[in-house]
């Protein structure tokens, strides 16, 4: 009777350390347990079963034989294979069941923070942190339903959004542009109309909204330049452009 009894207690307050006063009952009873309530493994580690000696370093390695089995194919595999990849060369080698709540925050944490190259000793790039943080979050949900590892995730965690921080460089944007042997490529094969399109994108800077909405009226003659003044369309802010020769003809 203790023993179904404790086995009821256990199945709803799973996080409270229960047991029975006399040891031998105790250790006795495990079958009774099992009995009333079907055990997950840490479960089975509170009443007494060995713990797992596998590390986080082998469950990685298990992952990423789970990866390649599953993504056939160099295209498919090699990225995540490259994520798991720093992720060893990054992570402690806990045992799996001591990763706990706040380990994995940690690990989070560490990430976002970018840590440096093993090869360059330089921080990883912004995109390179935010692939791994998705593999590692894949890589939890697969070692919680896997049954090679003891290790199931704490309960009522939800892993937390993160943001990855930022270096000056990265905020510098990188933005495509022409080369002036390209822009001559195209003016030569350029209709009259695209040829007016590109002035006026290179003289005023103007993207398609404000060609769109350019107006005859806003062409306005000066004593020595013809100039573009109107309202910027989106923050009402007046503007003027001086027009080059080139683009008043067209």
């Amino acid at each position: 009777m203790q023993v179904a009894w404790l086995g009821r207690l256990l199945a709803d307050f799973p996080i409270i350390p229960l047991r029975l006063s006399r040891v031998d009952d105790f250790v006795q009873g495990v079958d009774g347990i099992r009995a009333v309530i079907q055990v997950k493994k840490p479960l089975l580690q509170t009443v007494g079963e060995s713990v797992s000696t596998q590390t986080l370093q082998e469950a990685l390695d298990a992952y990423a034989t789970y990866i390649a089995a599953r993504y056939k194919g160099p295209p498919s595999a090699k990225p995540l294979q490259g994520c798991i990849g720093l992720l060893r060369q990054h992570t402690p080698n806990h045992l799996p069941h001591k990763l706990d709540a706040d380990r994995i925050e940690t690990w989070l944490a560490y990430w976002c923070g970018r840590p440096r190259s093993k090869d360059s000793d330089r921080p990883l790039a912004l995109t390179t942190c935010r692939n791994v943080l998705t593999v590692l979050r894949q890589f939890l949900r697969w070692l919680n339903r896997s049954q090679d590892f003891d290790w199931t995730t704490p309960l009522a965690f939800d892993v937390p959004r993160c943001r990855i921080g930022k270096l000056p460089q990265d905020r510098a944007k990188k933005r495509r542009h022409f080369k002036v042997a390209e822009l001559e490529t195209i003016w030569l094969y350029a209709k009259p109309w695209m040829r007016a399109l590109i002035l006026l994108a290179l003289n005023c800077g103007f993207s398609k909204r404000e060609i769109a909405t350019l107006q005859d009226g806003e062409v306005v003659p000066g004593r020595k330049h013809t100039y573009i003044k109107r309202h910027r369309t989106k923050t009402e802010v007046w503007g003027e452009w001086v027009l080059w020769p080139e683009t008043l003809e067209g």
